[in-house]
């Protein structure tokens, strides 16, 4: 099985594809005039949130884990793996700006995951904001 990956953390899963760079527009009107124009204002990243998921052997590697997460914020652009696809291999790499743990708790059953034998899970929100690798 193929995991979700942001840097060197790994997950079971990422809520959502992440953001790419692109280019990005304003919508301009005026009063009295009809119609609009769209302006071309640059091509950009654009901060955005995804939530993780991932167990852990127990309830403190859980918080220690919610700590490395702290940790990684505002360090150097990282890979992105979601669905079994590098992002790297788009052009893109992405800035922790934010990294808090939503939850951390104890699993009754563990089917799979990343552990054997996990006890414990911790889902956290990210911010990332997509930049172009070259």
């Amino acid at each position: 099985m193929a995991w979700d990956r942001i840097g060197l953390f790994t997950f079971v899963r990422l809520s959502r594809p992440p953001a790419l760079v692109k280019q990005r527009t304003v919508v301009r009107s005026r009063p009295g005039a009809n119609g609009a124009t769209v302006q071309r204002v640059g091509i950009y990243g654009q901060p955005f949130k995804v939530e993780s998921f991932v167990d852990a052997a127990s309830f403190i590697e859980a918080e220690q884990l919610a700590a490395a997460y702290a940790e990684a914020v505002g360090g150097d652009a990282v890979s992105v793996i979601y669905g079994n696809l590098n992002y790297d291999t788009l052009g893109h790499r992405y800035f922790i700006l934010d990294a808090e743990p939503l939850e951390i708790d104890r699993l009754v059953t563990a089917l799979g995951g990343t552990t054997y034998g996990a006890t414990a899970f911790l889902r956290a929100e990210w911010e990332l904001l997509p930049v172009r690798a070259f």
